[in-house]
């Protein structure tokens, strides 16, 4: 894995070649977008409270195909966050570290 630092907001992205994306938002009031690059197939997200230790919300999954809004973890948006984006096809090869953009 690699770490990157993205945006003013200093959010910080790890990823594993197109299988694994955890974003980190010290503050989740704006979270962006997600542009997984040349990654495909199916994707799915969810948020994760590092003050308990425990993902919270529903998985959502959405497709590779283009830019994918991010939208609010389930509560206090003020606080900090991270985001896991997890490849359901397993697919890895040929992609890029995907952009978080406000």
């Amino acid at each position: 894995m690699t770490g990157l630092l993205r945006d003013r907001l200093f959010r910080q992205l790890r990823e594993k070649e197109g299988l694994a994306y955890a974003i980190y938002y010290p503050v989740a009031v704006r979270t962006g977008q997600l542009a997984l690059g040349r990654a495909t197939g199916r994707f799915q997200k969810q948020w994760f409270n590092p003050r308990t230790g425990l993902f919270e919300g529903e998985p959502a999954e959405f497709t590779a195909d283009g830019t994918h809004v991010i939208g609010p973890p389930p509560r206090d948006p003020d606080q900090d966050w991270a985001l896991l984006v997890r490849s359901l096809d397993r697919q890895a090869g040929g992609v890029r570290a995907p952009d978080v953009r406000r």
